[in-house]
């Protein structure tokens, strides 16, 4: 992408998915930064360092 990108205000289970389509259409790797925590354990599992 040759700019920055903002797209209009999701639910989070959209942004998740919009950000995954992404990633894989561009074969790109993508970190998840949760610190709400609105991720559903159905979407899969989500890495969390412990301290």
């Amino acid at each position: 992408m040759s700019s920055d990108q903002v797209s209009a205000h999701l639910p989070a289970q959209d942004a998740f998915r919009g950000a995954i389509r992404l990633a894989n259409d561009m074969k790109l790797a993508i970190v998840v930064c949760d610190p709400d925590g609105v991720w559903k354990p159905e979407w899969g599992d989500l890495y969390q360092a412990i301290d």
